[in-house]
């Protein structure tokens, strides 16, 4: 291991035990280290729609839904459908812009922090990749149920994933 993935190894446990220390006890000033302020779903399989997730309890338990990580993932993972994600960490800096409609219609991706959510295909879970970070990180049934009740597609129906996916 490198000494650039060491550090990121150690970044990425800090803020796994943030987020579970925060989740656990609900403490309002651990939330803005453990979470996004706003959690932006774009592009891929949305196509130009946009969602946006605001409420923070819930970006905390999509935080804690993908906080395990996983070691396999299909071989032409980057050629599967996706969805884009843009996280806006350090709460003060966008709580106007989580509570007014018009300044999240006026976010830039590229101001979030990016990554993508793959979706499920027959044989493997959905995931999200952090660029940058050792190991992709699945999702948990309680983050899946997140995001389909905002609408956010989750998984691929087996026509749609061709057949050179492993079952």
């Amino acid at each position: 291991m490198t000494t650039t993935h060491a550090r990121r190894l150690v970044a990425l446990l800090a803020l796994v035990s943030i987020a579970n220390a925060a989740w656990a006890s609900r403490d309002r000033p651990a939330l803005s280290h453990a979470a996004p302020r706003i959690i932006l779903l774009h592009s891929g399989e949305l196509g130009n729609r946009r969602i946006y997730l605001t409420d923070v309890y819930e970006n905390l338990d999509f935080m804690y839904a993908i906080r395990s990580a996983i070691d396999t993932v299909p071989p032409d993972y980057r050629e599967g459908p996706y969805v884009e994600i843009s996280m806006y960490w350090h709460n003060p800096t966008w709580e106007a812009t989580a509570t007014d409609t018009a300044r999240l219609h006026a976010l830039r991706p590229e101001e979030g922090q990016p990554s993508r959510l793959y979706l499920a295909r027959p044989g493997f879970h959905a995931f999200v990749e952090y660029p940058g970070y050792l190991m992709p990180r699945l999702v948990q049934p309680q983050g899946l149920r997140l995001l389909q009740r905002y609408g956010v597609p989750t998984d691929v129906s087996p026509e749609k994933s061709g057949s050179s996916v492993p079952g």
